[in-house]
């Protein structure tokens, strides 16, 4: 007989197997995300629910993850402690495995103990994993391991926040760019824009699509303009929100033509 084994994570939210009555479990935070001093201890708590009628065995252990390109949000998992900037070795959780009853919540504490060098951002994920079930698709029996992750994001309080627009230009009825993380934390820019006229009207506005950047890595975008837009000169404000009130804002001058579009100036 076939055997094939399928492991599941989904981050603050409900797994859902598509079949009535299956477990499913869920966690209060999807990420702990905190500026520490070196050697602060931090104590607090998850609280993880069993949405089933169905009991559960849980176990909880920590791994290291990393954002991936393209950068959308795709993670790689890896051991505790084997990814530069871990803070998986320094959380220390009870209970690492315990009983839940159907349609009940407990709750898992835990501590860390930053060291007294840290600087930049250190990140790790706390896993909370239900015994494997089965399913059974056709002929083949299918062993399914449940789990679900809760992200945390550490960051020194001298972390450096920094980013850059880089290689801006101009083809067709669009504007690409190219955004580069220069700090030592992840960075999650919130990206929006809207075009001014020559009266300085607003007349077409947008987002771009959220991002998840390590230090050192870079993501292009591009800026899809309406056919609204006729020929004449144009200001764009590009502004990437960096998160607690950090912001990286460009402006834009371009022109539209029966030739395409041509970026003429581009201001900080």
């Amino acid at each position: 007989m076939m055997r094939k084994f399928l492991i599941f994570l989904i981050a603050g939210s409900v797994f859902c197997s598509g079949k009535p009555g299956y477990a499913q479990l869920i966690v209060d935070r999807a990420k702990v995300k905190l500026v520490v001093s070196p050697g602060q201890t931090i104590t607090d708590s998850i609280t993880v629910y069993n949405s089933s009628n169905s009991g559960m065995s849980i176990r909880v252990y920590a791994e290291d993850f990393n954002y991936v390109s393209p950068f959308d949000g795709t993670k790689e998992f890896f051991p505790a402690g084997t990814v530069k900037n871990s803070c998986s070795t320094w959380i220390h959780f009870s209970p690492q495995e315990f009983q839940l009853p159907p349609f009940k919540g407990r709750k898992v504490t835990y501590s860390i103990k930053d060291p007294q060098d840290i600087k930049g951002g250190y990140y790790g994920v706390l896993f909370f994993e239900m015994s494997p079930g089965r399913m059974k698709r056709g002929k083949i029996d299918i062993q399914v391991i449940q789990r679900i992750g809760c992200l945390f994001f550490l960051e020194a309080q001298n972390r450096l926040k920094r980013g850059e627009i880089r290689n801006i230009s101009g083809f067709g009825r669009s504007i690409q760019g190219e955004f580069f993380n220069t700090g030592d934390v992840i960075l999650i820019p919130d990206g929006s824009f809207y075009v001014m006229d020559r009266e300085g009207m607003a007349v077409e506005r947008g987002k771009i699509e959220k991002f998840y950047l390590p230090p050192g890595e870079s993501k292009s975008f591009t800026i899809n303009f309406s056919k609204k837009l006729s020929y004449q000169l144009y200001t764009m404000v590009l502004t990437f929100d960096l998160e607690e009130g950090d912001v990286l804002v460009k402006e834009i001058d371009f022109e539209v033509s029966k030739t395409g579009l041509r970026v003429i100036q581009i201001r900080d």
